[in-house]
């Protein structure tokens, strides 16, 4: 348990510090000028975010913390789901 913990928070950190920041790192400095970030969205995707995260729990509390095939086939269906949402979302903005 004391493994996943510290992996779930070492991925979340790495996410955070380098996966989301490098892209504008480097185009600040490949073109030398400040990127600029759109937050237009920001709150609905965060509350979709929240929302999933509130069905995983959901889900594992009613399953007894237990992770089955149907359970893990339930969750890589939702992340699909999340993932067509987000390049859609991407590609023709709503």
């Amino acid at each position: 348990m004391d493994s996943a913990a510290a992996q779930a928070f070492g991925s979340n950190t790495f996410d955070i510090l380098v996966a989301f920041a490098l892209p504008y790192f480097l185009k600040v400095v490949i073109d030398g000028e400040a990127a600029t970030i759109s937050t237009d969205n920001a709150i609905r995707d965060g509350i979709i975010n929240l929302g999933v995260l509130v069905v995983y729990v959901c889900v594992l509390i009613f399953q007894r913390w237990r992770l089955t095939k149907a359970v893990g086939y339930l969750f890589i269906a939702i992340y699909l789901i999340w993932v067509v949402y987000t390049f859609a979302a991407f590609l023709v903005p709503f």
